[in-house]
């Protein structure tokens, strides 16, 4: 699967939704302030990654990896339908200040808020 990288400011932020017992999601949305058209561009983060937009502001810039996952749907009557998503899996303020406190040591975090 590959892997891609876009960069913009933050025009809007959703709530963790818990769709079942085992998975959850949360939409954020980054404008890639084209020149000339808006371009806009939703993402989804899953279960665990949801906490990644907890510290995101609306006109925040920032940089977003994400993966592209495509689905097919079957409706009742047998109509097949196609979905695409864009499920990010790490963002970063472009100004330099990280996009979460990390507590987890092993996942290359700091365990305090220390400026040094």
């Amino acid at each position: 699967m590959s892997s891609y990288t876009i960069e913009g400011r933050v025009i809007s932020v959703g709530q963790t939704e818990q769709k079942s017992e085992k998975f959850s999601v949360r939409k954020f949305v980054v404008d890639d302030e084209a020149p000339e058209y808006a371009n806009l561009h939703e993402f989804q983060l899953s279960n665990a990654k949801t906490t990644l937009a907890d510290g995101l502001t609306i006109g925040t810039r920032v940089r977003v990896h994400f993966n592209i996952r495509g689905r097919a749907w079957s409706s009742p009557s047998g109509e097949v339908k196609y979905f695409s998503s864009l499920d990010a899996w790490k963002i970063e303020f472009i100004d330099g200040v990280s996009e979460q406190p990390a507590s987890d040591p092993q996942q290359g975090g700091v365990q305090d808020d220390l400026p040094f």
